[in-house]
């Protein structure tokens, strides 16, 4: 068996990095979900909900290839803690 197998249950950096991710995943998943479920009974219109969600969502998509050349020449770790 490799090492990397157990890595969360050795590393304890790792382990702490790991669970941060997932909580904080876990709540953007939930915004999400309540996001749409807001949109949908206040206007009850699923094309609403979907403009909502793609208005949410496309930030990320136009600007994460415009920004990350520049970005890359950050230290990778501030930029990871400042932009989560």
């Amino acid at each position: 068996m490799t090492r990397t197998r157990n890595l969360p249950g050795v590393n304890r950096n790792f382990r702490n990095l790991w669970l941060a991710q997932t909580g904080s995943t876990t709540g953007d998943w939930f915004n999400q979900v309540a996001l749409a479920q807001t949109t949908l009974a206040i206007t009850h219109s699923a094309e609403a909900m979907g403009f909502v969600l793609l208005c949410r969502s496309f930030p990320g998509f136009v600007l994460g290839p415009l920004i990350s050349p520049f970005v890359d020449h950050f230290d990778k770790k501030k930029v990871m803690i400042i932009s989560d």
